[in-house]
């Protein structure tokens, strides 16, 4: 009789996998590597400084006396108080900005009342372009004579010129006084106040009355 032998066969074990682990993520550090430039290449330019102005200063020196000059020529129909102040722009004196058409036209717009409504000085002596003094303040130039003629001065060497004034205080008086009209008319009917450039009397500023054909001198004040 045959008996049987048992084999005893083992429990298989299982062994689980590994799990797998992750690494970091690996950096990256990009590598520059600088090439200068070759002999036929052309590198940046060196930055320049912003360029600099050049400034230039003028010394304009403060007026301290007043200067009589010659302005311009013109007829009896000189116009309104803005155009007998525009002639005196061309040879205005260096260093000065007022000025104004040495002229009377009413009793209210008179060489007399030129430091009330214009603002001149009555402090400073009145000179020409020369250097010659004229008068020694407003009121010498006001008080009917001055120092020195006006062509001698160099104010007026070629043109006696118009004045617009009754006297030589420098006053005008309105429907009296000769002024061409209110300076509208060159008729040679009609009259303006004139002053003599060669004379150091009254006549200096209320010498006679021309007629409005004429061409003579508009002088100007600066101050």
């Amino acid at each position: 009789m045959l008996t049987e032998t048992q084999t005893f066969v083992p429990s298989p074990v299982f062994t689980a996998s590994p799990i797998p682990t992750l690494s970091e993520t690996p950096t990256f550090i990009p590598l520059v590597i600088y090439f200068p430039p070759t002999a036929t290449e052309e590198s940046e330019p060196e930055p320049t400084a912003a360029p600099t102005a050049n400034l230039t200063l003028t010394y304009v020196p403060t007026p301290s006396n007043l200067v009589l000059y010659f302005g311009d020529t013109s007829m009896g129909n000189i116009g309104p108080r803005s155009s007998a102040d525009a002639l005196c722009i061309a040879n205005l004196p260096f260093g000065y900005s007022n000025y104004h058409a040495f002229l009377g036209y009413s009793a209210s717009d008179s060489i007399s009342n030129f430091p009330t409504n214009y603002g001149v000085p009555i402090n400073f002596p009145i000179r020409s372009v020369t250097s010659t003094t004229i008068a020694n303040d407003w009121a010498d130039l006001m008080d009917g004579s001055i120092a020195v003629a006006l062509d001698a001065a160099g104010v007026s060497t070629t043109y006696n010129w118009w004045s617009g004034v009754e006297n030589a205080d420098g006053t005008h008086i309105d429907g009296t006084t000769f002024d061409c009209n209110d300076w509208t008319s060159n008729s040679n009917a009609v009259g303006g106040n004139e002053g003599f450039r060669s004379t150091v009397d009254s006549t200096w500023m209320d010498g006679f009355v021309a007629a409005c054909d004429q061409p003579i001198a508009v002088l100007c004040i600066a101050y």
